[in-house]
């Protein structure tokens, strides 16, 4: 029993103080959050006199945005790039870019919008 009992209360007291220094220890990693959020179209200009928005549709509608910022931190909306229907008498189909915010990733660059026009009622 007293065989090696200096080594096994040395190794006893070294495991309780590895044991509150890690119980301690701040978690210092940022960690990676990731959100769905809604694609909202810019657009610019005024369709042609007696003409008028009817409806967009934006495809996809939603994203997944991630980084190495907080989830609450990260936008609940992502814009495009302007859309210019200035003195549109027809509907439009565009491919446009997202616009980016530094350290956020999204899964996708691109998305596509109709702009449905028609005149007035």
């Amino acid at each position: 029993m007293r065989e090696n009992l200096i080594l096994k209360v040395t190794s006893v007291f070294l495991a309780v103080l590895l044991w509150f220094y890690v119980a301690n220890e701040k978690n210092n990693f940022v960690q990676f959050y990731k959100k769905e959020v809604k694609v909202t179209p810019v657009i610019t200009g005024k369709p042609a006199p007696g003409y008028q928005i009817v409806r967009t549709k934006i495809t996809p509608p939603k994203i997944q945005v991630s980084g190495w910022i907080p989830s609450g931190v990260l936008q609940d909306t992502v814009f495009t790039e302007e859309i210019n229907i200035n003195g549109a008498r027809k509907s439009k189909k565009v491919t446009v870019s997202l616009i980016r915010e530094d350290g956020v990733y999204y899964s996708t660059d691109r998305v596509e919008v109709y702009i449905e026009i028609d005149k007035k009622k």
